[in-house]
């Protein structure tokens, strides 16, 4: 294990808070437990911002979750026991101290009924400090598609033990996890997304195959059943306009410097636009058309209210085919070419308090209350 000069060193140089740092350094060394292990290594593929961190970019943003698609089914008891296994030999190998009583795996479902597990492990490193260990959150999915064959990548590791850190790990290709971020933004509006799309491209433009990440976006978000109209639903002001209010208090921890987002904006559309333009007209007659997805004024505005609800668990009041309602957003579905807001119904003069689907179309106006509500399910934005 580094010692508590050296990540406070990297801190100071890198103007990050320490325990950013220090959850850094412990997720190259349980990607290298990962690496290890009979049932991660063989099932799992390695996606996400944190993948483009620690195997495409050395100097990117840090995070704190590691996210896996499962190519082949694993159970809950497998992935306790993996999990369980894995500390112990990176404990022993780094040093970090892990506390296995703590360690949590949680199956959840999506509307779809599609199995997923979210773990979490608690450990203390170079800071020394066991009264207030830092968490690893792991994310694993079945509910997805990969196009493109995964890849072998060299894990980075830029601490003074990289020797002993050393490993390769199975994950996204660039391209699938661009088109992948493409199909997130378009779901949600997150300043995370939005950044990560904006840096391989300004980043890695005359090296991707355009082709390949138009190919992984078109079928991934046909796989999750999301409408694509024109790339405006990427680039446009409804989806900047979401993000913009929440891009410092999300992104300010994770990078030495962020970048304005008024900045960067005209270069992310441009990129944006240069990597569809080839395939727009293909996309618009093979993908879902969204019917009345866009046919009333003002539908993409309640839709990105609804996710900026969701996302902080307020309570939404709506005018729903004039009469008023009250519910607990959860998600945003399509069937049949039209988008679905599943919420959970709080207005019992109405119909009795469940879960109901209100079709988005119409919804004639949408405020975000200031009640809370503790989430009865996964929260799907």
């Amino acid at each position: 294990m580094i010692t508590k000069q050296e990540l406070l060193r990297i801190a100071g140089e890198k103007q990050i808070d320490p325990t950013v740092i220090e959850r850094d350094y412990a997720l190259g060394w349980v990607l290298w437990g990962i690496s290890r292990n009979e049932t991660f290594s063989k099932r799992l593929v390695f996606k996400g911002g944190t993948s483009l961190k620690k195997c495409w970019f050395e100097d990117y943003r840090f995070s704190e979750d590691l996210d896996f698609t499962a190519q082949q089914t694993v159970q809950e008891g497998e992935i306790r026991g993996s999990l369980d296994a894995m500390i112990a030999e990176v404990s022993e190998a780094s040093n970090l101290h892990f506390e296995k009583d703590r360690t949590e795996v949680k199956q959840t479902l999506d509307f779809e009924g599609k199995e997923s597990y979210k773990a979490t492990t608690y450990f203390s490193g170079p800071r020394g400090d066991i009264r207030n260990p830092l968490r690893i959150k792991f994310d694993i999915t079945h509910y997805e598609k990969v196009i493109l064959p995964p890849i072998r990548r060299k894990v980075i590791h830029r601490y003074s033990d990289a020797k002993d850190c050393e490993s390769e790990i199975t994950t996204y290709c660039i391209e699938e996890t661009l088109g992948e971020k493409l199909r997130a933004l378009l779901q949600r509006s997150r300043p995370r997304d939005y950044y990560d799309i904006w840096h391989v491209l300004h980043n890695k433009t005359d090296t991707l195959n355009k082709t390949k990440i138009v190919k992984v976006f078109k079928e991934k978000a046909e796989y999750k059943n999301v409408p694509f109209e024109d790339v405006e639903s990427l680039i446009g002001d409804d989806k900047y306009n979401a993000i913009e209010p929440h891009w410092s208090s999300q992104l300010g921890h994770q990078l030495s410097y962020v970048p304005k987002p008024q900045l960067i904006r005209e270069e992310f559309n441009r990129l944006v636009k240069n990597l569809f333009q080839p395939e727009i007209p293909d996309l618009e007659v093979k993908t879902i058309k969204p019917g009345e997805y866009l046919s009333r004024q003002g539908t993409l505005g309640n839709r990105e209210k609804i996710i900026q609800a969701g996302k902080e668990a307020r309570i939404i009041r709506m005018t729903y085919d004039g009469s008023q309602r009250q519910a607990e957003p959860y998600s945003l579905r399509h069937k049949n070419g039209k988008e679905y807001f599943y919420g959970y119904n709080l207005t019992s003069r109405t119909s009795p308090p469940g879960i109901r689907s209100y079709l988005l179309s119409k919804i004639q106006a949408i405020e975000i209350t200031n009640k809370t509500y503790k989430p009865r399910w996964p929260v799907e934005f």
